[in-house]
């Protein structure tokens, strides 16, 4: 009897066995397709930054459509006021002259060329035209003195300095006079008067020309004995000196030689200075300008329009950036601690 309750209890717990496996694999195979519907679901997180990227992008291109009349019509106001401004500002006109100053070549008697340095002239002109004398004159000559007092022509002669620009150029024998003024006319003609100063202001006053051509009396003096000396020891060299005389007859004639290549260039030099300039030295005479150089209306107002549409984009992207964030939520903690902090908002 007890065989047969062992028999019947078997079977039972058997059945139990295979009924809670049964159970616990249909729960396992339940969470497994959870998790797999779970992540079929779950975007992944670059899609996601694209999506939000996209997003911004399209604001961005909304707000600009949005505010396009503003962003062309403001831009195109600001360049429009501006040109008009700088018509109404005083225009400035230039007058170009060209003075060569070129220093006299001459040849030695061995044939080498002579000449004084060829950066002197140009160096000392160009000092004559903005000195003193020069500007008196050409206050005097232009009439733009008025009132003879010593505050005036201060005041004027500053302000004739300030419009006279010279430029020695690379050949070094010739300058750049420019002359500006408010009307064209008064350039060209402010031009030729300091023009005309600086070629009187070239010229020696009678004492100094009194004693350069008492100078040049004696090196020409000089010179013409020196030149008797070098002719004597030529002589003497072609005939044929005895003993060792004839090496200290070359080094003589040598160094005579060298004295009047010296002689020569004081000769050159006292020459100019006695000369002084002339309107044959004027490569280009003062040009009577036709358009001004300043202020440069048309590139003044694109640059101003295009500033001001760069600042006006700027502000409404910045615009649209705060609306978004302050809709969101996203700094309105932030905000609300700034206004308790600075005490804005009771």
């Amino acid at each position: 009897m007890g065989g047969e309750r062992a028999e019947r209890l078997v079977p039972a717990v058997g059945a139990g066995a295979v009924r809670g496996t049964g159970v616990c694999m249909t729960s396992q195979s339940t969470e497994i397709l959870s998790d797999q519907k779970a992540k079929m679901n779950k975007p992944e997180q670059h899609s996601g930054d694209f999506e939000e990227d996209g997003v911004d992008l399209i604001e961005i291109i909304i707000a600009l459509a949005e505010n396009a009349l503003l962003l062309l019509l403001a831009p195109l106001f600001i360049g429009v006021l501006t040109y008009a401004v700088m018509h109404a500002l005083p225009q400035r006109f230039e007058s170009v002259s060209i003075v060569r100053v070129v220093p006299p070549v001459v040849s030695n008697l061995d044939g080498d060329q002579l000449s004084i340095n060829p950066a002197e002239v140009p160096a000392v002109v160009a000092a004559y035209m903005t000195a003193s004398p020069v500007l008196d004159a050409a206050m005097v000559k232009s009439g733009i003195v008025t009132e003879p007092s010593i505050a005036t022509i201060e005041r004027v002669r500053s302000e004739l300095k300030s419009k006279i620009k010279t430029r020695v150029e690379s050949d070094g024998q010739s300058i750049t006079l420019v002359v500006s003024d408010k009307s064209p006319v008064m350039a060209q003609r402010l031009a030729n008067v300091i023009l005309e100063s600086t070629f009187i202001e070239s010229r020696p006053r009678p004492n100094e020309r009194f004693r350069l051509e008492g100078e040049l009396t004696q090196i020409k003096k000089r010179m013409q004995e020196l030149s008797t000396t070098r002719q004597l020891v030529q002589s003497v060299i072609e005939q044929g000196s005895p003993g060792g005389e004839l090496g200290k007859l070359v080094e003589s004639y040598a160094l005579i030689s060298s004295q009047q290549s010296q002689i020569q260039r004081r000769i050159l030099s006292i020459q100019v200075r006695l000369e002084g300039l002339t309107n044959e030295t004027l490569l280009q005479n003062p040009t009577l300008p036709t358009a001004p150089v300043s202020p440069k209306k048309l590139m003044i107002a694109v640059l101003s329009t295009l500033l001001f549409g760069l600042l006006m984009l700027t502000l409404v992207l910045i615009r649209e950036s705060w609306r978004k964030s302050y809709v969101s939520g996203q700094h309105g903690a932030r905000i609300t601690a700034l206004k308790r902090k600075y005490g804005f908002g009771g």
